[in-house]
């Protein structure tokens, strides 16, 4: 009875915490983008070609 309750135990913590952590993850995921959205607002155009520039989809001479 209390082997069982300890494998019970052995195998469901780890899942728990890693579903925890995958939630965590996808959080500070969004929050980075609400944050780069947020600058992109407050800034204008200027961050948005900075955004671009950084991840190298467009060239700047395109934009302006």
């Amino acid at each position: 009875m209390i082997s069982k309750k300890i494998l019970i135990y052995f195998f469901t913590i780890p899942i728990y915490f890693y579903k925890k952590i995958r939630i965590e993850k996808q959080r500070l995921q969004f929050i980075t983008y609400l944050i780069l959205q947020n600058r992109m607002l407050q800034d204008g155009n200027l961050a948005f070609r900075r955004y671009i520039y950084d991840n190298k989809t467009f060239n700047l001479k395109s934009l302006s």
